[in-house]
């Protein structure tokens, strides 16, 4: 999502999107099937890391990085390691964001399960499909669908954008990304599928390739960002990696509005650089 999307209607009626073919049918609402379990516990504190790895020093590292690029950005990060279900490495983990296209995440729990979204959330998720996202959004709860399903994830606070109709205004922390993270590897480990075959180039022809796909080898299953408002520029790059799917990794950033994307997403991959040279992926 390079730039916001038109203001959507509450109510979206079925039509055609983006040259799609066939009309869309809404066959039911997510609200009407059995909700999946929340997350039954809480997000654990940093605590010591594989190899003794120093958390402090992780953090101002990659901090230091992004803002060697672009000084006066905001920064969420985030590094959970499966394998001892502990955050090893946190900075500002509560402060929420705009999310750009990081709300997909969202919009895919919401409408797990749902008959005949398989096809848009799959672009949506692998190619940062915009106008999957738009039809998802707008036929499953529009600005309402954040705090629709934050109770899945076991999420308090999740709210509209604070610009009402544009879904990439919502704002999301690190920790309710990784809640829905951890959401997809224990219930629906099939959201993470699409992600690891995210092409370099997006729907909107981005180069999704930035942050962690530059830095780490891999494996890796990946959600980018990047979008622009009145006043900011945001660009995340989030995904799991490691055998395993062994941790989740989420840098968030906000920039202002004079950083151009391209400062910013070398800020983004800059910080990813700096984790990779000390994140054991073995």
């Amino acid at each position: 999502m390079r730039w916001r999307w038109p203001r959507l209607a509450v109510l979206l009626l079925p039509f055609v999107i983006a040259g799609s073919a066939m009309p869309m049918t809404c066959t039911g609402s997510a609200a009407a099937a059995a909700p999946p379990t929340p997350l039954a516990r809480p997000l654990v504190p940093p605590s010591a890391t594989p190899a003794g790895l120093d958390s402090a020093a992780v953090a101002a590292e990659v901090v230091g990085a992004v803002h060697r690029q672009s000084a006066r950005a905001e920064v969420g990060l985030l590094v959970w390691d499966r394998a001892s279900d502990s955050l090893l490495v946190s900075v500002d983990a509560d402060r929420r964001l705009r999310s750009a296209s990081l709300v997909k995440l969202l919009i895919a729990v919401r409408v797990a399960g749902e008959p005949g979204t398989g096809s848009r959330v799959t672009r949506m998720l692998r190619a940062s499909d915009d106008a999957a996202a738009s039809a998802l959004w707008g036929l499953h709860g529009g600005d309402r669908l954040p705090e629709l399903t934050g109770p899945v994830l076991g999420l308090e606070g999740l709210a509209a954008p604070d610009v009402p109709g544009y879904w990439g205004d919502t704002l999301l922390s690190p920790n309710d990304i990784l809640a829905t993270y951890r959401y997809f590897l224990r219930s629906a480990p099939e959201l993470v599928d699409p992600m690891r075959a995210a092409p370099r180039v997006a729907a909107d022809g981005f180069d999704q390739h930035f942050g962690i796909p530059s830095a780490f080898a891999g494996p890796w299953a990946v959600k980018q960002a990047w979008g622009s408002g009145n006043g900011y520029v945001a660009v995340h790059t989030t995904g799991v990696l490691g055998a395993g799917d062994r941790y989740v990794v989420l840098l968030m950033t906000n920039h202002p509005s004079s950083v151009s994307f391209s400062r910013a997403i070398a800020s983004v991959t800059a910080g990813a650089k700096a984790l990779a040279a000390v994140l054991p992926l073995a």
